[in-house]
């Protein structure tokens, strides 16, 4: 019966969570009372022993406060080099008291539900459940809302790079914790994470790539951090040997989609483009991707360059530099071509230099981009 009362509580909060018109009242009070009474109904339940003994839970619920004591600190530490701004949530004594109400209820009834989760199923196979158990809490914390609104590539690569994939470090880092150290220290971790960007009247204003750095590696470390402590504790047997491996590759899957979203993103000196014309053939075919880097100073004759014109970005050859006092403009055009670009691009334009090519390896990039954007 208790099994059937917590589904339906899932389920209903799964709705509430899906339904994009869900007001006020849902958002504070249905949603906080559901979560609060899936807490109720899982702690009622017979217990389900964690995997660590009882010294191991100890220090396993240290671990995820000093883990959240980490990232606060990392984030402030970058906070001094890029600034900081006034939260956006109220800072008054009630609006800090509906955040705890918000906060609390919903880590408690989450948590919960984890750690039941991942310690209900038999000793030899309930360590890979952390994975499918941390991919089904992501999904929820990407509300459809927030993904309905994303409307152009741009918007898409900072979801994925500042919510999705930070997102999918936290929830498996949560729930190693819930697994090796019980629920308490999954929530330790989330209530000070979540308390000081929900309660501190000033918060640091980083930008979004640090911020998928710092969201993304602190939690990694934090699940070698457990898994160390645990081992430290237990007999070496307790875990499966695949255990780990397929949390270290959920992680390691984590950080190269991360550094992949910078890449794209052009956060670094070098980055990739898809070629989506025949303008430069043979030389460039459509589906090919370039590597190009930040470096207008360096262009010459004969260098083909990434450059914007109207909205979109094109890769032509210079065939001549011109000056005007300090300024550098350059006519290009394309190997296909039978003329020269009519219109002179300014060094302002030039998104970079080509450095090589990859042929036909942007073809999948096109066909998602037609798939997704269509």
């Amino acid at each position: 019966m208790i099994h059937l009362l917590i589904a339906g509580l899932c389920l209903q909060i799964l709705l509430l969570n899906v339904n994009l018109g869900a007001g006020i009242l849902v958002a504070y009070l249905v949603r906080p009372v559901l979560w609060g009474l899936l807490a109720l109904l899982v702690f009622r339940m017979p217990r389900e022993r964690p995997a660590g003994n009882s010294r191991a839970v100890r220090v396993l619920k240290l671990v995820g406060l000093f883990v959240a004591v980490i990232q606060v600190s990392v984030s402030v530490m970058f906070g001094l080099m890029e600034g900081f701004g006034r939260s956006p949530y109220s800072t008054s004594f009630t609006g800090a008291l509906l955040n705890i109400w918000l906060v609390g209820t919903e880590v408690a009834g989450m948590e919960m539900c984890r750690a039941h989760l991942v310690n209900r199923c038999g000793r030899r196979r309930r360590m890979s459940v952390t994975i499918p158990v941390s991919l089904a809490f992501l999904l929820y914390s990407l509300t459809v809302r927030r993904m309905a609104s994303l409307s152009d590539k741009v918007a898409v690569v900072r979801f994925l790079g500042e919510e999705a994939l930070p997102g999918l470090s936290q929830s498996v880092f949560c729930s190693v914790l819930a697994f090796l150290g019980g629920p308490v220290a999954a929530m330790g971790y989330r209530v000070l994470l979540m308390g000081f960007w929900r309660l501190c009247p000033v918060l640091p204003d980083l930008s979004w790539g640090v911020a998928a750095l710092i969201g993304t590696v602190v939690p990694i470390l934090g699940v070698f951090i457990a898994q160390a402590e645990h081992a430290a504790t237990v007999r070496p047997r307790r875990i499966p040997r695949d255990a780990g491996k397929a949390i270290r590759s959920t992680l390691v899957v984590a950080v190269i989609g991360m550094v992949f979203m910078w890449f794209a993103y052009g956060l670094f000196p070098v980055y990739p483009s898809v070629v989506l014309t025949g303008s430069m053939r043979p030389y460039l075919n459509p589906g090919d991707l370039i590597v190009s880097i930040k470096n207008t100073g360096s262009i010459r004759e004969g260098d083909v360059i990434e450059f914007r014109r109207d909205d979109m970005w094109v890769a032509h050859r210079v065939l001549e530099v011109r000056r005007a006092g300090n300024h550098r403009f350059f006519v290009t055009k394309g190997d296909a071509n039978a003329i020269a670009d009519q219109d002179l691009v300014t060094t302002s334009m030039v998104k970079g230099k080509v450095l090589t090519t990859v042929p036909g390896l942007g073809r999948v990039s096109i066909a998602l981009r037609k798939l997704i954007f269509r």
